[in-house]
């Protein structure tokens, strides 16, 4: 009768198993991650397109924000975007991705940072919680961005008042 030494092939099913177990796990986070950054890529892309071809209700569907929708119409038609770059779209987690979009209107070029976000089964464009993170005249200035904090200002140079 044949025999076979079976702890050879133990302590390979110990090292091979776990391999393939990992490589299977980062395969799945890989697709998971890529799915959701496409899926995010094309909100932004709707919600942009929607703002180039005038379409109000498109622009609406593919965003979610607080303001009245009135408001967000009026908004919506005194906006004056020409061009749109989607610099970068990253998955947070599998409900939530965040978009680097540049954008040019008339007078202005700026870069904006927009949440995307899962709702009732849609990928859509979080305007409440969108940041601009820079701005340029047309012609290439900077232009500082608006700041709610209180600038400090040191007081050891100044003298005590009376004297000078």
């Amino acid at each position: 009768m044949l025999k076979i030494n079976h702890s050879k092939y133990s302590k390979l099913r110990f090292i091979i198993l776990p391999t393939i177990c990992m490589f299977l796990f980062f395969s799945i986070q890989a697709y998971t991650s890529k799915h959701v950054e496409q899926s995010a890529h094309n909100a932004v892309e709707a919600f942009f397109n929607a703002m180039l071809e005038k379409d109000f209700n498109a622009y609406a569907s593919n965003s979610v924000d607080t303001l009245p929708l009135s408001v967000r119409r009026q908004l919506f038609e005194n906006g004056d975007v020409l061009v749109y770059q989607i610099e970068s779209v990253q998955k947070v987690d599998n409900e939530h991705a965040t978009a680097i979009v540049k954008v040019s209107e008339k007078d202005l070029i700026f870069t904006m940072k927009y949440p995307i976000i899962f709702v009732e089964k849609k990928w859509v464009v979080d305007l409440d919680n969108s940041e601009n993170i820079a701005q340029y005249s047309s012609d290439g200035k900077e232009i500082p961005r608006y700041s709610k904090e209180i600038p400090q200002y040191s007081t050891q140079n100044i003298p005590p008042s009376g004297q000078q």
